[in-house]
């Protein structure tokens, strides 16, 4: 890395993403943690409440599809306005934490449950190919 080069870090959380630089900070809300929260609740009611096996996996299935097209439109938006945001003021690089330890933590079984239900890799996955696509460094640290 150059010392000239501009750098955006992002920090992403359960219900925001946060990026900028000592010149500026942006903030994307998300709302993950709920909508994973409520689609978690309404997989539980199904397994809890159907019985038959075809229509409980039929169910399951369909609600695991919207989860997941929901989420993963929010995280190519979010990784959009950054680039966006990259490119208006001329950074080359983005900077990512590594949230991977963070998945080794032993507290409560709900803390546990949410920390792996949240897909902040997926996210970063789809910041890089964008990234690249844009012609702009990711890193994770």
């Amino acid at each position: 890395m150059s010392a000239d080069a501009k750098v955006i870090a992002v920090d992403v959380n359960e219900n925001a993403i946060v990026y900028g630089n000592n010149d500026f900070v942006g903030r994307f809300e998300t709302k993950e943690g709920i909508i994973r929260t409520q689609y978690f609740l309404k997989r539980r009611r199904i397994q809890s409440k159907i019985r038959g096996r075809g229509l409980r996996a039929r169910l399951l299935g369909k609600y695991r599809g919207r989860e997941w097209r929901r989420i993963r439109k929010i995280y190519n938006r979010a990784a959009k306005e950054i680039i966006n945001k990259a490119k208006e003021v001329g950074a080359t690089i983005i900077v990512m934490e590594d949230l991977s330890v963070h998945k080794e933590d032993k507290g409560s079984r709900e803390l546990n449950g949410r920390i792996h239900r949240w897909s902040y890799i997926r996210f970063q996955r789809i910041l890089e190919y964008q990234a690249k696509l844009h012609r702009l460094s990711r890193k994770i640290r």
